[in-house]
């Protein structure tokens, strides 16, 4: 009797610890996908402000040019 419960025991402690290193894991690849998401966005947004920028450069030249 007091094997079994040892046996349980064990495995219960087993079980517990598999069970959080999975969700550790599972939180490092969300926290991952998060971070590799918002450096995309990043990106994205300074391409934009960068293409804008080139727009609006290229539009002056014309008015200068026009004048």
């Amino acid at each position: 009797n007091t094997f079994q419960i040892q046996v349980v025991s064990r495995r219960q402690g087993e079980f517990e610890r598999l069970k959080r290193e999975r969700e550790e894991r599972l939180a490092d690849r969300r926290a991952k996908r998060k971070h590799e998401r918002e450096m995309r966005r990043k990106m994205e947004y300074s391409r934009r402000q960068e293409e804008a920028k080139l727009i609006k450069l290229k539009e002056e030249e014309e008015a200068r040019k026009r004048e």
